[in-house]
């Protein structure tokens, strides 16, 4: 298991696009996955305990949409 923080929004948002890999990746509901998206976007980080597969394939998805993230 990885513990994958998301911190901020490097360029423009894409909440849908987020909330929808949430929702799919690391099986958040869309509730709980429009939380996380409203705290990273406000800049207050938000970390999940995920599989490291998951964990990868979610940060590198993340990442592409511009979103800061890392492992702790």
């Amino acid at each position: 298991m990885k513990k994958l923080t998301f911190y901020s929004w490097q360029v423009c948002a894409h909440q849908e696009v987020f909330t929808l890999l949430l929702c799919k990746l690391a099986a958040l509901g869309v509730a709980r996955a429009r939380v996380v998206v409203q705290r990273v976007l406000a800049k207050r980080p938000v970390m999940l305990e995920l599989p490291d597969r998951v964990a990868a394939e979610l940060r590198a998805q993340a990442e592409a949409i511009g979103i800061e993230c890392g492992y702790d």
